[in-house]
């Protein structure tokens, strides 16, 4: 039973039944969709899977068609997204993760600065990639800070290929007061 401001607003009944080829977990529910409310019965085929030390591991098939083709993906998880219907997995609604919809002003940073970019793919050691350099530089707390990182981070790739520095100031930032990681 979901609840809404401490009123009922759904439910959901479930059974697993015979279907043909296995079984199907049953969702009964109710939606309402432009004020009306609908009585929905919705099987979704069950598949099982041998998993380690001698169990079962259970996984739901998309019941969801697009375009005529039924998805059948298999799925852990359906979902049931405000003004839907149906349950279907992630792709099929068209569903995202929230920090995959969230800005990273940092890339904006890189976009239009192609010495940071340069500096970013190359990274002060090698191996040491994009993320680890964000991972870094994502605490100095002053913009001269960041500036001064972003030089010493930059040169140091420059370094490594044989480059002269491109300022004057190639000391590392040093810790304290928020300067460096």
């Amino acid at each position: 039973r979901w609840t809404c401001r401490g009123r009922e607003s759904g439910s959901v009944g479930w059974t697993v039944e015979p279907a043909a080829g296995g079984l199907a977990l049953v969702l009964r529910y109710g939606v309402t969709l432009d004020g009306k409310r609908e009585d929905v019965t919705e099987p979704i085929p069950l598949e099982e899977e041998p998993a380690g030390f001698g169990g079962r591991r259970w996984w739901l098939r998309c019941p969801l068609a697009a375009g005529g083709c039924s998805c059948g993906r298999r799925v852990a998880k359906v979902y049931l997204p405000p003004r839907a219907r149906y349950f279907g997995c992630r792709t099929c609604h068209g569903l995202t993760y929230a920090s995959a919809q969230q800005h990273d002003a940092r890339i904006d940073r890189l976009r239009s600065d192609p010495r940071l970019l340069y500096g970013a793919m190359e990274g002060p050691r090698p191996g040491m990639a994009l993320g680890v350099y964000a991972h870094m530089r994502g605490p100095l707390k002053t913009p001269a800070a960041r500036e001064r990182w972003d030089r010493w981070y930059i040169d140091q790739a420059r370094e490594r290929r044989g480059l002269p520095p491109l300022g004057p100031d190639t000391t590392p930032p040093t810790h304290g007061q928020g300067d460096a990681p």
